[in-house]
């Protein structure tokens, strides 16, 4: 597979007040990806180029296997690839799970997970990436394990950074039975992993009539929680307005949570996202249409 990779955009004049915005693009030359691979996210920029992590399916005698990780570091203006390293997931002569690849603080960290199926519990671990070499260094550190009946049912980590790539939310979700409101851990780290606070938190709606869609955690180290809220069972939406979102807060200082019912007076809300200010404030966008329709109006 032939990949393009470019830098930069075109020449933008704002209407109203003149403002031109300048860029210049960067072609680079025709690059051929190994056989059966594919670039799945582009890490962070740092210098004069980037970082970028690749996967490649791999199969064995029994089926598929783990994909084999590779980090790759490419030149900004060249648009070259300039080195590629294998991240080996074996610890112990046990497979570990890719969890993410990030940068904080000019600093590359790989962030794995263990299913200990014994234990019936899955382990968080972070671990530093030379950012010239990309070579792993041995200070492979546990930051995190929960209770798990299943790794594919509950125990799967995600995570999100702040603005100011100093804190980190991670999240799981919690064992819980079906009728009976969902359960997630949250848990804020500084950018050494050092962790600010963490709680065990109930969603405060029933599981067949509320969804979490975003989670979002600011400078400060305030969670917010973006779901949606179903009139009567989700599994019953048949493209009807019957739902709202809403956004639970939880502040990192163990105030109480708070909760924002997102509407409008006279629109219906049909899509909904949100992203943190630099002040801290909460900001959404989203279509709209008219109450009692769920088509698309505006924005």
């Amino acid at each position: 597979m032939a990949l393009l990779l470019l830098v930069g955009s075109t020449t933008l004049v704002a209407q109203g007040n003149n403002v031109r915005l300048d860029a210049q693009i960067n072609w680079g030359e025709e690059y051929t990806e190994p056989s059966g691979s594919f670039l799945s996210k582009v890490v962070a920029t740092q210098g004069e180029g980037f970082y970028a992590l690749r996967e490649k399916r791999v199969t064995g005698l029994t089926g598929e296997l783990p994909n084999k990780i590779y980090l790759e570091y490419y030149h900004n203006r060249k648009m070259k690839m300039l080195k590629s390293r294998e991240i080996d997931l074996r610890y112990k002569n046990k497979k570990r799970q890719l969890e993410e690849v990030m940068m904080l603080g000019g600093k590359l960290y790989l962030l794995t997970s263990f299913h200990n199926e014994a234990k019936k519990k899955n382990y968080l671990y972070t671990q530093r990436i030379d950012i010239r070499s990309l070579n792993l260094k041995k200070d492979l550190q546990m930051i995190g394990e929960i209770d798990t009946r299943g790794v594919l049912r509950e125990g799967s980590f995600d995570y999100h950074i702040s603005r100011d790539s100093q804190t980190i939310l991670v999240i799981n979700k919690l064992p819980n039975k079906k009728s009976e409101p969902e359960r997630f851990a949250l848990r804020v780290v500084d950018d050494n992993f050092t962790e600010q606070w963490q709680k065990d938190i109930h969603l405060p709606y029933d599981n067949q009539n509320f969804s979490i869609e975003e989670y979002r955690v600011d400078n400060a180290g305030n969670v917010n929680l973006l779901g949606i809220l179903y009139n009567g069972n989700r599994a019953s939406y048949k493209g009807r307005p019957n739902y709202q979102y809403i956004i639970l807060s939880y502040p990192a200082a163990g105030a109480q949570p708070q909760q924002y019912k997102l509407q409008l007076r006279d629109q219906f809300i049909t899509d909904l996202t949100f992203r943190i200010a630099r002040n801290g404030r909460l900001v959404c966008s989203g279509f709209y249409s008219d109450v009692g329709t769920a088509s698309v109006k505006g924005t």
